[in-house]
């Protein structure tokens, strides 16, 4: 089971090992300068694209879920759907965003709001780690997290990013990363207000994890 973090607002990117986890989480404050690169997600001067974080490329709804086995012949490709497809499981999402709001509310900080925007890049990276069988925040589809908001309309002032993979439930997953100094910074930072979740299972790691915060 694995995680990742990568932490640029203070310039410290960090990479725990949780037992046998390895969790990950990315975090960019807009108007920051630097590229950070490599698995450890060390800080490079100079300005330009922050590195090994997320993906940009464009969402493909139409090839989500499997709604058409339902026997209706309508909602097709909603996303709606659990399991290999492509779209966004709102239950899983909104067991996340309980979980998280309630680490947030121990530690005196506002409650996120799910976004359907943030939602759909949260899946299509999770989706896009199983299907190009990589775990990492840059994705060779899309580049970095951040660009890859930002080709999915998504604008932000901070945005981060936390991707895990291995864990069999919502339980196991928020463990792995409330245990991660990196992935903590994420969930309980004040920098953010919105959240977006994505779940995929299938791969060489399922399920595969992805949380998307930003502030607008």
């Amino acid at each position: 089971m694995r995680a990742k973090t990568l932490n640029n607002i203070n310039l410290n990117p960090l990479n725990d090992w949780l037992r046998q986890m390895y969790p990950g989480s990315a975090n960019y404050y807009n108007g920051t300068t630097g590229n950070t690169t490599g698995n450890a997600g060390n800080y490079n001067g100079g300005t330009g694209n922050t590195g090994n974080t997320g993906n940009t490329g464009s969402y493909n709804p139409g090839n989500t879920g499997n709604a058409g086995n339902t026997g209706t012949g309508t909602g097709v490709g909603t996303g709606t759907g659990a399991g290999a497809g492509t779209g966004v499981n709102s239950n899983i999402a909104n067991q996340i965003l309980a979980k998280v709001n309630a680490e947030r509310a121990k530690a005196g900080v506002q409650a996120l709001t799910l976004s359907t925007s943030l939602n759909k890049v949260a899946q299509a990276k999770s989706a896009d780690m199983r299907d190009k069988g990589y775990f990492d925040h840059q994705s060779p589809t899309y580049g970095s997290p951040f660009d890859m908001m930002k080709s999915f309309g998504v604008n932000y002032s901070y945005a981060g990013e936390n991707i895990a993979a291995g864990q069999q439930s919502v339980d196991a997953v928020m463990t792995a990363w409330m245990n991660s100094p990196g992935h903590r910074q994420n969930i309980l930072s004040a920098n953010y207000t919105q959240l977006g979740v994505g779940y995929a299972q299938g791969g060489n790691m399922s399920p595969y994890w992805t949380q998307e915060f930003i502030r607008p």
